[in-house]
């Protein structure tokens, strides 16, 4: 059993038997030393275990020491050289939390108070340690607000907080634990708070540069808080730029020997010319040519087109793409690797020289043993089991050792995660069971899964402060009207200090709206807000609703936010 605390010892008299044991430990181990030293010839250090540390974390946080690196590496067993007298180790341990975490020293063992400690490892000891770290509540540690553009999103380490900004700019705050101080020498910080950003554009965008507290054009930065010069809030606004993209890089790898790949248009002839600059949109078709003694081995790449062993692929250039052709000598052994094709799915091989549906057979060089396959299920389906020579595979990935000509099925069978009876890609009400799929308005979306009506909204403003007109109050509710269109939601009512109007979509489980009102003589936009939805009778959802300023006019604080739960009325 892990111990927690290690008691010293009172007096020789009480420690002796321990001693005594200790000895003995040590004289079994030294005979067997020298022994393992005799067997293996002499030479080299030889060690016994004097004991180790576990880590146990609660919350979100790391912890770090000599071997620790918790949570991917949470033990470390320590050893101690033979003759050495030293039978305890000091290995000082840290403990790091994430944003949005503090350490609860009081939660966490009694051998773990504080964010560093020293941790004694005696012989023979197997020390547990649990360390906690609790979410920060809204009036705790320092304020971490980001703002993304459209177009990116904003990674905050310690802890992988994403703000994300994709189709819509976004608002995220978080909270940073307070620095650690030494209580007995006024002012002086032993330990600041480093916050990591960065910056990551999507396809199609390019980031412009930083906002507020964060400056420059580094995509990356680095902040400290909490210091006697260092700040005590960090606000920062990341701005994203389209970047329309007018061509794209076609690469086909060099073959090594064999022969060469060639366009059509004459851009590309590899080796030689192995990179292009094509104009998006423009259809490309690639060719090879054999050298004596060789045969053709297959086309491979990141495209779909670009496989099969075809005498040549053609392509549209909608990304960067590779394609690459492969060259085998005559005397290599090559075996057939073939599938029936498979209904509700494909197969692809892992350079996609075998894409099936469309190409369901490939000769295959002994030397590309094993081929890994891979089944991938239509919308709608799972996959299910292979047979033939992958039979023995129990995922959705095969491999294939290439000993002779292999042949191989697979099946997929249809999704049904509400159990009604009603395939996924047919449920108009797939997150509730509704086997007799009633749909009274005719608008694609089953009865059960159907919002329209009047909700009955309670909100309690978590972040909001001051006289701010037209702010929810703690215990104050409200109706609104939801008409859902298909996926298509709009919701109407009291909405601010007016009666508004904000657009929305389901997916799933989730209600997902935006929109814009007056209040308090600024102007307030929501973005990206979600409920999730409780579709089991009576209907209910929840969430948290975000809101920010965009006019000066307004003496609300920017960055509200207020947690809702509505339940239908109807």
């Amino acid at each position: 059993m892990l111990s927690n605390q290690h008691n010293a010892p009172e007096n020789s008299a009480r420690n002796s038997p321990l001693l005594l044991i200790r000895l003995l430990l040590f004289s079994i181990v030294l005979v067997l030393g020298i022994v393992s030293i005799m067997a293996s010839g002499g030479g080299g250090k030889d060690t016994y275990p004097v004991g180790g540390i576990e880590v146990f974390i609660s919350g979100q946080g790391k912890v770090t020491g000599d071997g620790i690196d918790c949570p991917s590496d949470c033990r470390e067993n320590y050893d101690f050289e033979l003759g050495d007298e030293v039978d305890s180790l000091e290995k000082p341990m840290s403990a790091n939390p994430y944003i949005d975490y503090r350490l609860d020293a009081a939660a966490s063992s009694p051998s773990f108070s504080g964010e560093g400690e020293v941790i004694s490892v005696e012989s023979g000891d197997a020390i547990s340690v649990t360390v906690v770290f609790v979410e920060l509540n809204d009036d705790e540690g320092m304020p971490l607000e980001l703002s993304v553009s459209v177009g990116g999103r904003v990674v905050a380490d310690p802890g992988q907080r994403i703000c994300d900004a994709e189709t819509t700019a976004s608002s995220c705050n978080h909270r940073v634990a307070d620095a650690v101080v030494d209580s007995n020498i006024t002012g002086r910080t032993l330990k600041r708070r480093t916050i990591n950003l960065q910056a990551i554009p999507y396809s199609g965008y390019a980031f412009a540069g930083w906002q507020g507290d964060c400056s420059g054009s580094e995509a990356e930065q680095e902040h400290i808080l909490g210091g006697p010069d260092d700040p005590m809030a960090l606000s920062c606004s990341a701005l994203f730029e389209a970047v329309p993209v007018a061509d794209y890089t076609l690469s086909v790898p060099e073959p090594a020997e064999g022969g060469s790949i060639a366009s059509i248009s004459g851009a590309i002839n590899c080796p030689g010319t192995c990179s292009a600059s094509i104009p998006a949109d423009t259809e490309v078709e690639l060719f090879y040519n054999l050298d004596g003694g060789f045969q053709f081995g297959g086309w491979s790449g990141d495209t779909e087109s670009c496989s099969g062993n075809g005498t040549s692929v053609t392509f549209t250039m909608t990304s960067d793409t590779t394609c690459s052709g492969s060259f085998i000598a005559d005397s290599e052994t090559l075996y057939t690797v073939s599938l029936t094709a498979p209904e509700n799915g494909t197969v692809t091989s892992a350079g996609n020289e075998l894409n099936c549906g469309t190409t369901c057979s490939h000769d295959f060089p002994e030397s590309a043993s094993p081929v890994t396959l891979t089944a991938t299920p239509d919308t709608g389906y799972e996959f299910s089991s292979w047979g033939g020579d992958c039979a023995s595979a129990s995922t959705n990935m095969a491999e294939l050792v290439l000993d002779g000509n292999k042949s191989c099925t697979v099946s997929f069978t249809v999704l049904d995660s509400d159990g009604d009876g009603v395939a996924e890609n047919l449920d108009n009400c797939p997150v509730v069971a509704n086997a007799d799929q009633l749909d009274s308005d005719g608008d694609g979306a089953g009865d059960l899964c159907e919002l329209t009506g009047t909700w009955d909204f309670r909100t309690e403003v978590t972040v909001a402060t001051g006289g701010c007109s037209g702010e929810v109050g703690n215990s104050d509710n409200y109706t609104i009207d939801i008409d859902q269109n298909g996926q298509n939601v709009t919701l109407s009512g009291f909405l601010g200090v007016a009666t508004n109007v904000l657009q929305g979509s389901v997916d799933g489980s989730t209600l997902l709206y935006s929109g814009s009102y007056p209040e308090d003589g600024g102007t307030t936009t929501q973005e990206r807000t979600e409920l999730t939805i409780d579709w089991n009778p009576p209907l209910s959802m929840s969430g948290t609703e975000q809101w920010s300023w965009t006019d000066g006019s307004s003496t609300c604080p920017s960055g509200n936010e207020s947690e809702i739960n509505a339940t239908f009325r109807n």
